[in-house]
């Protein structure tokens, strides 16, 4: 019918005009508790072929287990731009008294800067950022067992 045609036109423009740019670099608050304050940290969107690459390589369908960590850090990796995770400099500041400074790659820089909470937070961050209502592969069942008040 007309109407409808009117319609589907009315939306590809829309969405013509609103296109998804996965360069786009987006900046959000992030509260760290044991900084007791708010971090600003700069990303990029995810993109679809970039979400469907990292979900292949936290798949291990032999097994049937997905490596939930895997897919968090790649997402973070691929996407936070600041901090910059892979500046030479950065990198190397990171090192431990005796450790080789060359030896710091962007993936241990996460650890070293973030908590284990902190790092699920700026994957989730990412995510709700890229489209998600709630992280895809987070197991919501267990969470809040043990949580009542008696």
């Amino acid at each position: 019918t007309l109407r409808r045609q009117v319609m589907i036109s009315s939306l590809e423009e829309l969405l013509s005009k609103k296109k998804v740019d996965s360069r786009e670099i987006l900046k959000d608050e992030l509260y760290l508790d044991r900084l007791g304050t708010k971090i600003e940290i700069s990303f990029r969107r995810l993109s679809y072929e970039r979400y469907k690459f990292y979900r292949k390589q936290a798949m291990d369908l032999k097994k049937a287990t997905f490596d939930m960590d895997k897919y968090r850090m790649n997402i973070i990796l691929s996407c936070l731009v600041d901090p910059d995770l892979s500046k030479g400099e950065f990198l190397k500041s990171l090192a431990y008294d005796g450790e080789d400074p060359s030896t710091i790659n962007p993936e241990i820089a996460l650890s070293r800067v973030f908590l284990a909470g902190e790092i699920v937070d700026i994957a989730d961050l990412i995510l709700k950022n890229s489209g998600f209502k709630t992280d895809p592969f987070r197991d919501y069942s267990q969470e809040g067992e043990g949580d009542s008040e008696e």
